[in-house]
């Protein structure tokens, strides 16, 4: 059997399984999933954001479309766009800053469309998105600019970095912003764990929208991968044992 074959096989079978945990869970009120600490302490610091008129900063990465990459800066996007609904009613927008010129421009229509959905055009200005660096550290350079504001309280590290991002949330840190990081990157979650108070380790990365908008679609995605991770795993140890016993 081809590759492809194969691939289409899972594709398959992966929708398969979200349509019907999606089936299941249609009349759901409330999904239950476990807690995560990162994600609780970002909805109390949004509450500190709007009722202190501060700001908060979120800075989506270097993710290039055409890369696998881009995955991690989709979540930041999504992340922004549940930070800006939220924020709304504060003093200072959320500011967003990126270094890819598609990621600039779905921030921006992320934050157009919340303020016009909102009905508040007018007190949204261009600034709050920014591309500030092309280059892994031209781009933290800038980053750690547009932090420098002491409005900035809240910082979150979200999308695709290299070890170069250990150097803003050090800075962020010293600045006494709270701090939430989340990558895709290895050698960048590692440094992010050391570096920052809140960090979104491993797929608790990726489990953000199911959290931040539990729409069927979200849910049911995050419960799959939860599937296929278990009979990825129990097909490994299956097959080391059928190795062990020489059936294989």
């Amino acid at each position: 059997m081809s590759s492809l074959a194969v691939g289409l096989i899972l594709i398959l079978a992966t929708l398969l399984i979200m349509a019907v945990i999606a089936f299941l869970d249609r009349a759901r009120v409330k999904i239950n999933f476990r807690q995560i600490p990162s994600l609780e302490s970002l909805q109390k610091s949004i509450n500190l954001v709007v009722e202190g008129g501060k700001g908060v900063h979120i800075s989506l990465g270097r993710g290039n479309f055409l890369s696998p990459h881009f995955a991690g800066s989709l979540i930041g996007l999504n992340l922004l766009k549940y930070l800006t609904r939220r924020c709304l009613n504060g003093d200072i927008p959320p500011l967003s800053t990126s270094g890819d010129g598609l990621i600039h421009i779905l921030s921006q229509e992320t934050l157009d469309s919340a303020y016009e959905r909102s009905h508040l055009p007018e007190r949204h200005g261009h600034a709050e998105a920014q591309i500030v660096g092309v280059t892994p550290y031209s781009y933290i350079a800038g980053a750690m600019m547009a932090q420098r504001d002491e409005n900035q309280i809240v910082m979150l590290i979200a999308g695709h970095y290299g070890a170069e991002s250990a150097l803003l949330a050090d800075m962020a840190e010293r600045s006494r912003s709270h701090t939430i990081s989340g990558t895709d990157d290895i050698s960048a979650q590692a440094m992010l764990f050391v570096t920052t108070r809140a960090p979104l380790i491993g797929e608790e990365f990726f489990a953000v929208p199911a959290y931040t908008n539990p729409t069927l679609l979200n849910t049911s995605s995050l419960k799959t991968q939860d599937i296929l991770r278990i009979l990825f795993a129990g097909g490994l140890i299956i097959g080391a044992f059928l190795k062990l016993v020489g059936v294989l």
